[in-house]
């Protein structure tokens, strides 16, 4: 009798050893995904911001007289837009 006791204990000891190492194993599957999303869209950030004119390159060239008021405005407009949330970001 106490021989079976002993196994039943053995047998709840591996199961939550296991329950644990599957638990740590999502973690670390969680966070190495999140890094490489990271990774992934910080590239793409940074080559989009270096193609892309910044709202004090168009200060500078309409202060150096290459471009008008109302081209500065309207190019001031579209890169304002660019980062406005859409309905579907707003919605999430």
């Amino acid at each position: 009798m106490l021989a079976k006791l002993g196994a039943q204990n053995s047998d709840v000891g591996d199961v939550i050893f296991w329950c644990v190492i599957f638990i740590v194993a999502i973690i670390v599957i969680v966070a190495v995904g999140m890094i490489l999303r990271r990774r992934l869209v910080g590239a793409e950030d940074v080559s989009s911001a270096d193609s892309a004119l910044t709202l004090q390159q168009l200060r500078d060239l309409r202060n150096s007289g290459q471009i008008s008021d109302a081209e500065f405005q309207t190019l001031k407009s579209q890169i304002i837009a660019q980062f406005k949330p859409t309905n579907s970001d707003v919605s999430d």
